[in-house]
């Protein structure tokens, strides 16, 4: 079926490229190699307006060409090379080819319920790996980066299964494992890509804290994290919100790589250039030093690269820096170690409050590694409201102004 809004699209573009004055093909080159190891080619045809083009820059109507490559052998390879050698072979091992009931570790169930015990599925492959020492015996060890892939193949309950058939459901694709005497090593495919992204235990340890305590990072931790981490691992800080080692409703350090150049930008400013724009003054880019310069054009770049036409860097050389904030309230809901979050907005005088819809997530702060464990017994929630403010960091030129990303900073007292 075909929707009348879709012929009226139709019928525009043709009309736009039967009066177009040419076209114009614009070929763009994404280099992923050292983070994900992947490269992008993507080719644009967009047709030339005659007089002034439009005011916004999205991906134009024409015609499109992608190439990409990506390490999909890595990801679609067995596990392991199969055979009926290899599987007799390891039936009869003595540790690997004994058929076990996989001992999954249970959270007890609250006072008076009825129910049984339920497992709780380990999301990483790390996560399982006290359970398969505690049901086959032996020594595991794995690599345990923040991006592992999720665990798939969890036999059944109650059906017991030999070790070696469970790790290779459990480590196909992303992990190759074998046996050195009593110790199984479980190593993952693509660890040359995962290392360069990693990002520093102590780093995730302090930025849970202060999330815990107020539901937004300081500035100072985001001019850190952007002058410390290096590209690749900005990049990764998303993972570790989906990964849910941080609040998945507090995705704030997520929009760092978005924003990194602005934060290098605005960690390079002097206390005066600071002040000038907190009191909502612009910064114009010909009072910039010359790596401010850079910086700023690195954010426009960075923020304008999937529009078509690109902008042309030399035309910002006239436009300035400036700052845009918003102000709300976050409302952390925390109970027996665990804490969720909503936003809050401002609320007008006389009207109850009302607050947006909980963003996806459930359990947001689980435990590291030596963190104790929430109590099974249920306990009061206790409420608390955090004011933040989002800070925008703006390039004007003229009427037209471009983000170059944002943070989500305390509110000041």
């Amino acid at each position: 079926m075909i929707f009348p809004e879709e012929i009226g699209r139709e019928v525009a573009m043709q009309q736009r490229w039967t009066a177009a004055a040419g076209y114009r093909v614009t070929l763009r080159c994404e280099d992923r190699l050292k983070s994900e190891g992947s490269l992008h080619l993507g080719a644009a045809a967009s047709p030339i307006d005659p007089g002034p083009p439009p005011p916004s820059y999205t991906i134009s109507s024409g015609m499109q060409l992608a190439l990409d490559v990506a390490p999909i052998d890595l990801s679609l390879a067995p596990a392991e090379p199969d055979s009926p050698q290899r599987r007799a072979d390891l039936e009869k091992d003595p540790v690997l080819g004994v058929k076990k009931l996989l001992q999954r570790e249970t959270g007890g169930p609250a006072a008076g319920a009825a129910s049984a015990p339920q497992a709780s599925p380990p999301r990483r492959i790390q996560d399982l790996l006290p359970e398969l020492a505690r049901t086959y015996g032996g020594s595991f060890i794995a690599d345990a980066y923040w991006r592992s892939a999720p665990v798939f193949g969890l036999p059944p309950a109650g059906e017991p299964i030999a070790l070696f058939t469970l790790l290779d459901r459990l480590a196909r694709p992303a992990y190759h494992w074998d046996r050195r005497g009593s110790l199984i090593c479980l190593r993952s495919r693509t660890w040359f890509l995962d290392r360069p992204r990693e990002v520093p235990l102590r780093f995730v340890r302090r930025w849970r804290a202060l999330l815990a305590q107020h539901a937004s990072l300081p500035l100072e931790t985001y001019l850190e994290v952007a002058a410390v981490l290096r590209d690749e691992q900005l990049a990764s800080l998303g993972e570790l919100t989906a990964a849910g080692v941080l609040p998945r409703e507090l995705p704030d350090l997520q929009e760092v790589d978005a924003a990194r150049h602005a934060l290098r930008l605005y960690a390079s400013l002097t206390p005066p250039q600071r002040e000038s724009l907190r009191r909502g003054a612009a910064l114009p880019f010909e009072r910039l030093l010359p790596v401010q310069r850079e910086l700023f054009l690195a954010a426009v770049r960075e923020n304008s690269r999937y529009r078509t036409p690109p902008l042309d860097r030399t035309e910002w050389v006239a436009a300035s820096f400036s700052l845009a904030s918003e102000r709300y309230t976050r409302v952390q809901e925390e109970q027996a170690g665990a804490s969720h979050y909503h936003r809050e907005d401002a609320v007008v005088a006389g009207a109850p409050p009302t607050a947006a819809p909980r963003a996806p997530g459930e359990s947001v702060l689980p435990s590291l590694p030596g963190a104790p464990a929430a109590p099974s017994a249920p306990t009061p929630v206790r409420v608390t409201r955090h004011p933040v403010t989002r800070v925008w960091f703006i390039a004007e030129r003229g009427s037209e102004r471009l983000r170059l990303g944002f943070i989500t900073i305390p509110a000041p007292s």
